[in-house]
């Protein structure tokens, strides 16, 4: 109350807190055939939104609360996200028998009894999606991520069936690569390391030495050149370096190369007016 002879406005200096809706998820765990059904169990909650994984047939209850006994009104929306369409290794899509590149999501996949068995950290990989894929032709290729990695395992599997000795390799995040013969089948699963998954895309493509590109010509003063080359990542594979005169015939000058850097120096002849280098695969034929 203001004093004596005190007049104008007063402020409230201590107002409440916005009002921070708290949405829980409840749920049944088991009731006698002549109760009605009640909230038992709290799944999960959450501040202004919550995920849950939620099952058909079963009653679910929503509880409204407010952050630091607020109070006030919000709008709800619930959304139902179905399992993917290749949820199950028998609705698995087939891809084209081509280099492809392909969206898909771990989210609210499920796990198949006969799904393989991975553990991480303890915790058994319960979500899963599915692709089939043909190799068009004899070669080496390889499954790229590019969306996903370190939130999902990609495993390759060879055959019709997906079973752990069937695995041709399996990442979370470095290429796979394997060699196949013309037509042979390949399983694709991948696998969320934890939560409810996400959005994934990965690549297959055929696996080729990179094409070098001139990065710059060094002349030093005491008259040594050095070449240096530019090369762009080639998943992770090693390749030898060869160099010649005339296009006719090839000397290595490096092996092993990609190993530790995508640049490479070479030394070079001064006197030479031209020189020409090219790729190959660390296991291919050589000149």
């Amino acid at each position: 109350m203001p004093g004596p002879g005190c007049t104008g406005d007063f402020t409230n200096l201590y107002t409440a807190p916005p009002f921070v809706p708290i949405f829980g998820l409840f749920d049944q765990e088991s009731s006698l055939p002549d109760q009605p059904s009640a909230p038992t169990s709290l799944l999960t909650y959450g501040t202004n939104s919550l995920i849950a994984d939620v099952y058909g047939g079963r009653d679910y209850w929503i509880e409204l609360d407010g952050d630091q006994n607020t109070s006030g009104e919000t709008p709800l929306n619930v959304l139902l996200i179905p399992t993917p369409a290749n949820d199950d290794f028998t609705n698995r899509i087939a891809l084209p028998s081509e280099s492809v590149r392909v969206r898909g999501r771990t989210f609210a996949a499920t796990r198949e009894a006969t799904d393989p068995a991975y553990w991480e950290n303890d915790h058994l990989l319960n979500r899963s999606a599915w692709w089939e894929w043909h190799a068009p032709s004899a070669g080496r290729w390889t499954l790229f991520v590019v969306k996903g990695g370190g939130e999902n395992k990609f495993v390759v599997y060879r055959g019709d069936t997906a079973a752990t000795q069937n695995e041709t390799g399996s990442t979370p995040n470095q290429p796979v690569i394997f060699d196949c013969a013309a037509g042979e089948t390949f399983q694709i699963g991948v696998f969320a390391l934890a939560g409810f998954g996400g959005n994934i895309e990965f690549t297959l493509t055929p696996v080729v030495a990179p094409t070098p590109r001139l990065l710059s010509v060094m002349n030093y003063w005491w008259g040594d050149r050095s070449v240096q080359l530019e090369f762009p990542d080639n998943s992770g594979l090693s390749y030898v370096v060869d160099r010649s005169d005339d296009l006719a015939t090839w000397t290595p000058v490096s092996t092993n190369a990609n190993a530790w850097s995508h640049v490479l120096s070479i030394p070079s002849d001064p006197g030479k007016l031209a020189e020409f280098f090219r790729t190959r695969l660390q296991d291919s034929p050589g000149p």
